[in-house]
Order: C-alpha cells, then structure tokens, then sequence
C-alpha cells in the first residue's frame, strides 16, 4: 500500500497518553505495517531495527506500542484496524489493475489516434504544434480536407544531349580590288618670259599753221607713243 486514511480525531484520542517517543514509534509501527502489507515481526530486536530505534529508550517506547495496540500471534504483531485495511485494499486489487490496464488502454489509442491526425495534416502541408490538443488537430483535418489538394510533381529533368557540333564553314574572304585613281598629270608650265617687243620709231611731220612739226612715233606692241618733237 502506498496510502491509508489517518483520521485525526480517532488517532488522537487513542494515543492522547502516549510519550512522544512512544508516538513517533506507534507512527513507524503503522506506516512498516501498511507497505509491507504484513504483520510486524514477532522478534522484538527485528522490529525495533526496521522502526530503526537504536537506543534503550527507543527500544522500549517499541515493546510499550506493541504490547498496547497489536496483538502477537504465529506470524507477529498484528494489529485489527491495519488488517482490515490491508484486506479491503487487496480485495479490490483486481478491479485496480483493470482499471490500469483502462487507462493504459485509452493512452495507447490516444497516442493512435494523434499519429493518425498528424500523419493526415503533413499530408495537406500542415504542421501544427507538437503538443497541440486533439480536438485542436480534429478541427484543423476538418477545415483543411474538403480542398482539394494539388500534388506535388517532382520537377521532370530532361536527358542532358550533347550538343550537336556543327562544323563551321569560313566564307572566303573577298578582297574587293584595289581601284587606283588615275593620277593626272599637269603640265608643267614654266615660267613665262616677257619679251619686250622691239621699239620701233618712225619720223612723222605734222604741219601746222605755224609750221611744220617734226616728231617720232614710236609703236610697241601694238601701242603707239608719240614723243613731240625733239
């Protein structure tokens, strides 16, 4: 056993009158009596080593509880109140283990059934926090299942082909011809020399009323100059 009632006003008036070793040593008594489910052994030093009193005083606050609230028979110390405790506690020991095996049971489907639903919203690419209730991800499958969802095609990688090679062809190269201009010769002009044409004087008389008038013409390239009379 892992717990007993202690009532308080009962346990009071029955241990009103006990010392407070002999208290503390009832209190050890009861609690080695309820976890091992069995009487306490008939061996005074055995019981006294296991409620640990080492001194003289301990020891015999031990023998005063035992002889006072517990009866000794063939297996040891028994006390009424614990033995029926005990007794009711392992009648229903088999109603408490169906019961464990109940909760272990809705745990394992709890557990289920949370895989289930976040199995279903990584499906719809929803993640939702991992410690998220279960009417939370119910609720969530429930919004998200009636779209349709679009699978996701893996991107397709097309056969890498080489290249073909395509031989190049360099177009002849065309040299366009050369035209030359034809150079124009110029003549040469040489300088031009004047020739001053010969004078050419011839005498003239012009008569007059007062007289004749002697004088030369003088003609020069077709030009006449008149020099009066000398």
């Amino acid at each position: 056993m892992n717990y007993y009632e202690h009532h308080l006003g009962d346990y009071d008036g029955a241990t009103a009158h006990l010392s407070w070793l002999e208290d503390c040593a009832y209190r050890r008594l009861i609690c080695l009596y309820y976890r091992t489910e069995a009487a306490i052994p008939a061996d005074l030093k055995q019981a006294c080593r296991l409620v640990r009193a080492v001194s003289k005083p301990e020891r015999d606050a031990v023998e005063q509880v035992l002889t006072e609230f517990f009866e000794l028979r063939a297996d040891g110390w028994h006390n009424t109140r614990c033995d029926q405790d005990i007794g009711t506690y392992q009648d229903t020991a088999p109603d408490r283990e169906a019961k464990r095996e109940n909760a272990k049971e809705r745990q394992r489907r709890s557990r289920d059934r949370r895989r289930e639903l976040f199995e279903a919203l990584r499906a719809l690419d929803v993640v939702p926090a991992w410690d998220a209730p279960t009417r939370l991800l119910e609720s969530l499958l429930s919004q998200h299942k009636g779209q349709p969802v679009t699978p996701v095609k893996p991107p397709v990688t097309p056969p890498v082909t080489p290249p073909a090679t395509v031989p190049v062809t360099t177009p002849p190269t065309t040299t366009p011809p050369v035209t030359t201009p034809p150079v124009t010769t110029s003549p040469v002009t040489s300088p031009t020399t004047t020739t001053q044409p010969p004078v050419v004087e011839e005498p003239e008389t012009l008569l007059t009323a007062a007289g004749p008038i002697h004088f030369n013409v003088a003609i020069i390239d077709a030009g006449v100059v008149i020099h009066t009379g000398s």
